[in-house]
């Protein structure tokens, strides 16, 4: 990963995070990163309180904290992902497994790894405040002025920044502020809840969940209108996660609710997945929707910026959740490490956006697109059970894609691209990439410095764990 490169220490900038979760926190350690004040503002009065639920990591986050030194401590809250298997929802009949591809996860240069929610927050909230960002909790912030590039909280103290970033996700108070006509449509609600390891293996009906052979297994259920996924933690608890219809109450990731509604989907389950749903601790209950994205990520009356799914609302449990957000915040900290004057801020969100908003649309249909997939009606989906049974049967990976041997002349190459893409995608690189393509001409242009150190912390302790 090549170092961005500057004149020399630029101004530090102090930046206003509304929002302390995956995306307000990695705001705060990317913009510590670049030698920038950081203030995190978050509603609630502890960290990731009475969250429960399993969060997965995929390469294209787990490659960034390795490279910033930070493997080894990853590792003591998360377990690695091996594979997954895939079963029908009603009957429990294992149509097969896919083992995740050593050359996938080597082109990727990460790993896939399972998290608890809340251990992950603490994970990216203690990287945040030793790097020296400004955490403040119980700190509700009711107004945004972005032109005054304040924020004023619930008890009347103003704070005024340089940037205001926006990671307070799809109900937030800074979505709003951009105009939008949104027009969601629910398409399914999603209940997120563990279950203590120890019941799990305590009975012989659902303790092969926990396969002695193949470690870090992610289990799937596949049904008509209702599926689920399951996935052992490094705690000593099992994540679990039911898609069904959007009806009734929902919670937000703030509370849980009851587990009335989940236990009524999964009666029609095969035992395993039943007692799952009795075992569960009460879930936190969200809606996915349709949603148009927004035509901005930046405000046009003043510098505030959408992270995560402020920006573009992603499937909750889906594969890229936290890594959008995580990504939005490592490209938007990274574009800020070449300031070198405040006049730049405007021509850096712009160009925060130009590098992410279009991969993040993408994500979100691909996620919506791979949970209709899974809610398939039986009527649609006996030709995808009938495929996925005849690899099963054969011992071949489900979702393989023939690893290309023709040095990109064939379609089977631009298949695994795509797939590859998917995972090995590098937010630092790709805000990089903008910097030598367009950012270094702007700059040239206007009789700027191009070349030279970059401002950036050095942490000591990072430099040991590498």
């Amino acid at each position: 990963m090549e170092s961005p490169s500057s004149t020399g220490p630029g101004p530090s900038i102090r930046v206003l995070i509304v929002g302390g979760n995956v995306g307000g926190l990695t705001t705060a350690i990317a913009f510590r990163r670049a030698g920038h004040e950081a203030f995190v503002f978050e509603a609630r009065d502890e960290i990731a309180p009475e969250i429960t639920g399993g969060t997965r990591l995929p390469p294209n986050i787990t490659k960034v904290l390795y490279h910033w030194g930070y493997e080894a401590r990853l590792r003591e809250v998360a377990l690695l992902s091996t594979a997954i298997d895939i079963r029908l929802l009603g009957t429990g009949e294992r149509l097969g497994r896919h083992v995740w591809e050593d050359e996938l996860i080597r082109d990727a240069r990460g790993n896939f790894v399972f998290t608890h929610h809340g251990d992950f927050i603490h994970f990216l909230h203690d990287i945040a405040n030793e790097l020296g960002a400004k955490l403040r909790y119980g700190a509700r912030v009711v107004e945004v002025d972005v032109e005054g590039k304040s924020v004023t909280l619930e008890t009347g103290e103003v704070i005024k920044g340089d940037i205001i970033v926006g990671a307070d996700g799809a109900d937030g108070i800074s979505r709003p502020l951009f105009d939008s006509e949104e027009d969601d449509e629910p398409l399914v609600n999603v209940y997120s809840t563990t279950i203590p390891e120890e019941v799990i293996r305590s009975d012989p009906v659902t303790a092969e969940l926990y396969d002695t052979h193949q470690k870090g297994l992610n289990a799937a259920w596949f049904g008509d209108g209702v599926a689920a996924l399951g996935w052992p933690l490094k705690r000593s608890e099992y994540a679990l996660v039911v898609y069904g219809p959007p009806v009734g109450d929902t919670t937000g990731w703030t509370r849980q609710g009851g587990k009335e509604q989940m236990l009524q989907l999964l009666e029609q389950a095969e035992p395993r997945l039943r007692k799952l749903g009795e075992w569960a601790r009460d879930p936190h209950i969200v809606t996915v929707n349709r949603c148009t994205p927004l035509d901005d990520w930046y405000h046009v009356d003043g510098p505030l910026a959408l992270v995560g799914h402020a920006a573009q609302p992603i499937a909750a449990g889906s594969v890229q959740e936290a890594a959008i957000a995580f990504e939005d915040a490592v490209a938007l900290g990274r574009i800020f490490s070449r300031l070198k004057r405040r006049d730049q801020i405007p021509i850096f969100l712009e160009a925060y956006e130009d590098v992410r908003r279009e991969r993040d649309i993408k994500a979100y249909h691909k996620e919506v697109g791979d949970i209709e997939f899974q809610l398939l009606p039986d009527e649609y989906a006996e030709v995808r059970n009938s495929i996925m049974r005849e690899k099963g049967k054969g011992g071949r990976n489900l979702f393989e894609v023939n690893v290309p041997t023709d040095n990109g002349v064939s379609d089977g190459w631009e298949e695994w691209k795509g797939m590859v893409d998917q995972f090995s995608y590098n937010a630092e690189d790709a805000a990089d990439d903008w910097w030598h393509s367009q950012g270094k001409v702007m700059e040239a242009s206007k009789g700027g410095a191009v070349d030279g150190p970059i401002l950036q912390i050095v942490i000591a302790q990072n430099t040991k764990e590498n």
